[in-house]
């Protein structure tokens, strides 16, 4: 979101190419979820930082197989005003396609 000056008011214009904040938000999960799995591999079985250590390994099955999150931890978001991000509409489309085919 960038800020417009108009005479002034100051307006705030949303343009199209940016993430919604809890879009910014869900992404900073699997972020978040990596570097906590990575202190605990070099804490607890004293993994050097370049390797994938076993807590790590185990993280990461956990995300999607397929698809575009393939391999991450997938922060599922609602915000303050009810906005849903994008990965929730994903998971929700998907349980839904897969409710009425069954």
């Amino acid at each position: 979101m960038g800020i417009g000056k108009s005479s002034d008011n100051v307006s705030f214009c949303a343009e199209q190419r940016q993430l919604k904040s809890i879009d910014r938000r869900a992404i900073k999960v699997h972020k978040e979820y990596c570097k906590a799995a990575k202190y605990l591999d070099s804490k607890y079985h004293h993994n050097p930082d370049d390797e994938i250590g076993p807590v790590k390994a185990a993280l990461l099955p956990f995300g999607p197989v397929a698809g575009k999150y393939e391999g991450t931890v997938l922060g599922l978001g609602i915000g303050c005003f009810g906005e849903f991000s994008a990965g929730f509409n994903d998971v929700s489309t998907f349980i839904a396609r897969n409710r009425a085919v069954s």
